[in-house]
């Protein structure tokens, strides 16, 4: 978060497919106007339709 803060953003795991990096991107924007807000976060696909079919780690 410090990162962020400073206008950075962190590097993203290599283990997450493609949703997730958009997702993961779109919640670390610097600038408030151009995050994701809450409602597009739980609207996701990969929020609704769960870890498991975007990440290539198994639990």
């Amino acid at each position: 978060m410090f990162k962020v803060g400073m206008g950075e953003k962190p590097e993203t795991p290599e283990n997450i497919y493609q949703e997730g990096h958009y997702l993961i991107d779109h919640c670390l924007h610097h600038d408030p106007k151009d995050r994701m807000t809450a409602l597009e976060f739980l609207e996701h696909n990969f929020c609704v339709y769960g870890r498991g079919e975007y990440s290539s780690t198994e639990e």
